[in-house]
């Protein structure tokens, strides 16, 4: 074997292993944009309310929050649980179904993460997330409307499927009230010192 052919085995070699690491380590799925979409009450409002959209509703959080937000007092199949969009997921290799124009991630409200992460998550699986928004007002939010009009903004358990009573939805609204993101995320400071202090607003929900 001459130098030649030694030089030669060597950059074989060479490409075969830094091939190997990159084929290896790629991101089946890069999105355009990290950062996931934000909507408002507008969207997923409409988006319920007219059935013809080809929509998924996913709360995020749904293993520790068995409910689902839906409207009109309306158990919507296309409001799903975790669970049930993994699910569905599996079924379709990992990806979002073509049919399906936009999915709706929601976890307790604007201060929670979980949507966030949710997303992050998406991606490092490759699934191509081009499709998924957050509704970043999300569980409070909608609790706190319904409320307002608990005709109309309701949640139903993902337990029994049944519409969540006024005493069911007020504890949602007190539970996703901000207070862990006051107890574990805020700094400590000036702010959270006050913020903590201030939790009492809850006693006028």
């Amino acid at each position: 074997m001459n130098f030649t052919h030694i030089i030669l085995i060597i950059i074989a070699l060479y490409f075969f292993k830094n091939r190997n690491r990159a084929t290896s380590k790629a991101p089946i799925f890069i999105p355009s944009n990290p950062e996931v979409e934000i909507v408002t009450p507008h969207f997923v409002y409409q988006a319920l309310n007219n059935k013809k959209n080809k929509i998924i509703l996913v709360n995020v959080l749904s293993d520790k929050m068995k409910y689902k937000m839906t409207l009109n007092g309306f158990n919507d199949p296309r409001s799903l649980s975790k669970q049930e969009f993994e699910d569905l997921l599996k079924k379709n290799n990992n990806q979002i179904p073509k049919g399906i124009d936009k999915v709706i991630i929601y976890c307790a409200g604007w201060s929670c993460s979980g949507a966030k992460n949710y997303y992050k998550k998406m991606i490092e699986n490759g699934i191509n997330v081009e499709k998924v928004v957050d509704y970043i007002g999300a569980t409070h939010e909608w609790a706190t409307y319904a409320d307002i009009t608990p005709s109309v903004f309701t949640f139903h358990s993902i337990v029994t499927n049944q519409v969540l009573n006024t005493n069911e939805v007020r504890d949602i609204r007190l539970n996703t009230a901000h207070d862990y993101f006051v107890d574990n995320v805020l700094p400590n400071g000036y702010i959270k010192q006050i913020s903590k202090q201030g939790k009492d607003f809850k006693n006028y929900l």
